[in-house]
């Protein structure tokens, strides 16, 4: 029997019940996890870029990726709180532009222009309550990987 779908699932459900009573603190854990993993990326393509015997166009762009990575990582373990805090600020910004945007033209008539409002509410709603935004949109998020984690444990068993 394989196992993979099991543990694949287990590991579904014990994050999805992570992300639903945890979600500042899975959130916070998450952005450690991406910034400890861009830096040693970044630190990787360096260090290869450096001992790159041929100089080339491509060694000026991976060493340019990878201080900008190894930068980004450094950010993200110095000040998890704010990369958490301010993500949800700027997709409120764009999809505030979003709505702004598509609301100029007539040519989307009474459904379109609808939408555009929508669009500039929700942008509005989420810029002006970032945090609460990510702690509801991280439990959906768990809500959805508890669901798959029981819909593959009906498909594959838990045997």
């Amino acid at each position: 029997m394989n196992k993979s779908p099991v543990i694949g699932n287990s590991l579904l459900l014990i994050l999805g019940i992570a992300l639903i009573f945890f979600p500042g603190l899975t959130l916070l854990n998450a952005v450690r996890l991406i910034g400890a993993a861009l830096l040693v990326t970044g630190v990787m393509v360096l260090v290869s870029s450096m001992r790159d015997p041929v100089k080339s166009q491509f060694r000026l762009y991976d060493t340019f990726w990878a201080v900008i990575m190894v930068l980004l990582g450094f950010v993200f373990l110095k000040n998890p709180r704010n990369i958490v805090e301010a993500f949800p600020k700027v997709m409120g910004a764009v999809v505030f532009m979003n709505g702004l945007v598509n609301f100029a033209p007539v040519r989307k008539g009474v459904f379109g222009r609808g939408l555009a409002a929508v669009s500039l509410i929700f942008g509005f709603l989420i810029f002006m309550n970032p945090f609460g935004t990510v702690r509801t949109l991280t439990r959906l998020v768990g809500i959805a990987m508890v669901y798959n984690a029981a819909i593959g444990a009906l498909i594959h068993g838990w045997k």
